[in-house]
């Protein structure tokens, strides 16, 4: 037989608990953590090459930010990626250190209610553009395959659409 009890509080560690076979305890086991873990959703973000500017039909923020702050913002998440240009997306995703291959062949976005971009039936209020700066002269014919060597840095947007309360003021 298997008792689960409480075995001590400590603040700010949550109720802990050990798992006993008449002995000693086999697993400790953390079970505010587990909790948080199972009512925290997972952020969701949305990564592109381009956004489709007739798409924008409220106020949007862009700005232009480092890659390493993208990193950051996609750590832990849950990417949706709308990459239409099969030429650079393994070379995005190296950088980036994600795969960008999106879930569908060709994802199109479309708009919420509230004119909100939306993927894969989530609605977003941020989103991420990520385009390849290539060397002087250099332009890729449709479909080829950028080199890494072609690529001298990643020019990164992020547009944010604020609530409507936001913008008014």
């Amino acid at each position: 037989m298997t008792v689960i009890t409480p075995s001590s509080f400590r603040p700010g560690r949550g109720l802990r608990a050990a798992v006993c076979v008449m002995g000693p305890p086999l697993v400790e086991v953390n079970w505010l953590e587990q909790v948080n873990a199972l009512d925290t959703p997972k952020p969701q973000a949305l990564v592109g090459n381009t956004f489709p500017l007739p798409l924008i039909r409220r106020p949007v923020l862009i700005e232009p930010l480092p890659l390493p702050r993208l990193r950051e913002s996609l750590a832990g998440a849950e990417v949706h990626s709308f990459w239409g240009h099969t030429n650079t997306l393994q070379a995005a995703s190296t950088a980036i250190g994600l795969d960008l291959t999106p879930a569908a062949a060709r994802p199109a976005l479309r708009l919420t209610k509230e004119l909100l971009p939306e993927l894969d039936g989530v609605a977003f209020s941020e989103c991420w553009v990520v385009s390849p700066d290539y060397r002087p002269g250099f332009r890729p014919g449709p479909g080829d395959a950028v080199a890494l060597a072609e690529i001298t840095g990643w020019q990164v947007l992020r547009m944010r659409w604020p609530e409507e309360r936001e913008v008014s003021q």
